[in-house]
């Protein structure tokens, strides 16, 4: 039996909270956060299709474990595994839906029930899958375009955090300003994250940059999109810095990222530092320039007379 059943890319910054929309179908919540404790039995919740195209739709139903795929947010869907632990953070093992498939009028909408059975062998910790809903025409035979001939499937990502053994962790293994150098400062910031814990986390946090005499001259917010970082996992993400004063004074300026991850209330810090000629340099410098320029100008000028 093949074990990768099924490989679909879906990048994470472009679903947005309200829902996913894809050939005239919104699936909502696009994400859904689900805290599981000891006691608890398992855990019920809706997901929602809504049917926006000018026919009614016929969906098949299926789940599947989804794993990280790069560093830019990208996930791949994994198929359904063949025993629980075959996917160490799966979910589909302990998901049931209501039902198979559903019909929805146009511009209609109906409402799935996703099950996650709290056995003892769902580990603590984060396990991750999605609901899968393929649009299938008259009779079963799946809408597909007849240029590419693909699937039209959209996704609900289900994230579940286990307590009783959580372990988060995060740390920021790569920090770098773009495009520093004497004379320009740098107006984004490049990040990477690494969570070496066993569940997810959303990393929060400032970027201040400040000139010699430490004041601040840009500011910036670490994930402003609130994006995910999976266990055993990196995460690239860029913040944008903005302008608080001009960067008069020349030396060496310092750059600091402040970060934590939700639910934490400690926080952890790096510093980078760079050199920059600052604005009042820089124009002394240029006026340098022009008035050598000139005098060598004037000279030659002069010498060429005589």
């Amino acid at each position: 039996m093949r074990r990768l059943l099924l490989v679909v890319i879906v990048y994470i910054a472009i679903l947005t909270p309200s829902g996913v929309y894809a050939a005239g179908v919104t699936v909502s919540p696009a994400f859904q956060n689900i805290v599981v404790t000891q006691a608890m039995s398992g855990k019920d919740f809706i997901v929602t299709l809504t049917n926006q195209s000018t026919i009614g739709l016929n969906f098949d139903l299926s789940t599947s474990d989804f794993g990280t795929l790069d560093e830019t947010g990208g996930v791949v869907f994994l198929g359904t595994p063949a025993a629980e632990l075959e996917h160490r953070y799966g979910l589909v093992s302990w998901l049931t839906l209501d039902r198979n498939t559903v019909f929805i009028p146009q511009a209609g909408s109906k409402q799935i029930q996703v099950h996650v059975d709290n056995r003892p062998s769902l580990a603590p910790g984060g396990h991750y899958a999605a609901l899968l809903a393929t649009a299938t025409g008259d009779g079963g035979a799946s809408l597909r375009d007849p240029k590419v001939n693909l699937h039209q499937v959209i996704a609900s990502l289900i994230l579940v955090r286990k307590d009783g053994g959580a372990q988060p962790g995060l740390d920021l293994v790569g920090f770098s300003p773009q495009s520093k150098n004497w004379f320009h400062l740098p107006n984004y910031v490049d990040l990477r994250f690494h969570d070496a814990g066993n569940v997810h986390v959303i990393p929060h946090g400032t970027l201040i940059l400040s000139d010699p005499s430490g004041k601040v001259v840009s500011r910036g917010i670490i994930n402003e999109d609130s994006v995910t970082v999976f266990p055993e996992s990196f995460r690239k993400m860029t913040s944008k810095l903005l302008l608080v004063r001009r960067p008069w004074l020349p030396g060496l300026y310092s750059l600091t990222a402040t970060y934590r991850y939700d639910n934490d209330a400690s926080t952890a810090s790096q510093v980078t530092t760079f050199w920059y000629l600052g604005n009042a340099l820089t124009a002394g410098l240029i006026i340098l320039i022009l008035l050598t320029s000139g005098v060598i100008l004037w000279l030659l000028r002069k010498l060429h007379r005589i």
